[in-house]
Order: C-alpha cells, then sequence, then structure tokens
C-alpha cells in the first residue's frame, strides 16, 4: 500500500541516518543503499548484502542501525514493533567507545515505552565511563561480578 512504501523510505532514512551516527565507514557513498519492498526488506548496497560486504565492526553497525531503524519507524508510524530488542555484546569487533556511546545513546532518545536489553562485557575503562555518564534515570544496570554462570 501507499502506507507501506511510505514505511519503508522512512525505514531506509532512518537506517542512512544510523549508520553515519555509528560511523560506518565501508562506504564512502550511502546513495547506493537500498531497502526493496519488492525483495527481502533487507538493507543492500548496489544490490548486495551490506552485512556481508562490510567489515567486522561495521558488519555490527548494519545490525545495530537496521534494528534501530526498525524499532523508530514504529514509533514514528505506531507500527506493530513487539518494542523488545535485545543485544548479546554490541561492543564486539573492537567498535570504537565514541561509536558505541552514540549507540547507547540513540537508544536513550526513543522516549516511547519500550525495553532495549544489551548485555556487555564491561572490559574497558572507556566503555565503564561511558555507561557511569548516562543519567542512570534512564536505564537499569545489573551488574554481574564473575561469572554468570556458576556451579551449584
Amino acid at each position: 500500500s501507499e502506507s507501506d512504501v511510505e514505511k519503508i523510505n522512512l525505514l531506509k532514512i532512518k537506517f542512512i541516518d544510523n549508520l553515519k551516527r555509528y560511523h560506518y565507514s565501508s562506504l564512502s557513498n550511502f546513495e547506493g543503499i537500498d531497502i526493496s519492498i519488492a525483495s527481502s526488506l533487507l538493507p543492500t548496497i548496489d544490490g548486495f548484502d551490506m552485512k556481508f560486504d562490510s567489515s567486522a565492526s561495521d558488519g555490527i553497525r548494519v545490525i545495530w542501525a537496521f534494528t534501530m531503524a526498525l524499532l523508530q519507524v514504529s514509533i514514528e508510524k505506531n507500527g506493530n514493533h513487539p518494542t523488545v530488542i535485545i543485544f548479546d555484546e554490541p561492543a564486539q569487533q573492537s567498535i570504537v567507545p565514541e561509536d558505541m556511546k552514540n549507540f547507547i545513546e540513540s537508544a536513550i532518545e526513543l522516549k516511547n515505552p519500550f525495553q532495549i536489553i544489551t548485555a556487555i562485557t564491561l572490559n574497558s575503562q572507556e566503555l565503564n565511563e561511558i555507561i557511569d555518564e548516562l543519567d542512570s534515570s534512564n536505564y537499569h544496570k545489573i551488574s554481574i561480578d564473575g561469572k554468570a554462570f556458576k556451579l551449584l
């Protein structure tokens, strides 16, 4: 429908905005990015799957950008997103702390009721500082000392 096309166009805009915010660097030009309503609805660049044609760290940025864009569009267009996202170790693949901070801030900026569950190994001082500098009213931190799974 016309409404579906409008949502897909907004998804593309949000996705590209997120890629830029998270410093996706496998492309110098974002004009070839497409999200086709006629195919898989997954992002492509000049017809090729973006996730598989990116560096490892940029592959993570594609996942962040697309997953967040789905939620952003659903919030803006009153979609039917379940409003729950789970990220397991989003700082993997040597993501630089500034990009992780941008990712976390983009989640905090969403003001509608939703839940983003993120499991992060806080093994760098910079990442700890990023989390500690956040307004604690915007998140709930559960720290697990030692191993998460232990023998009884």
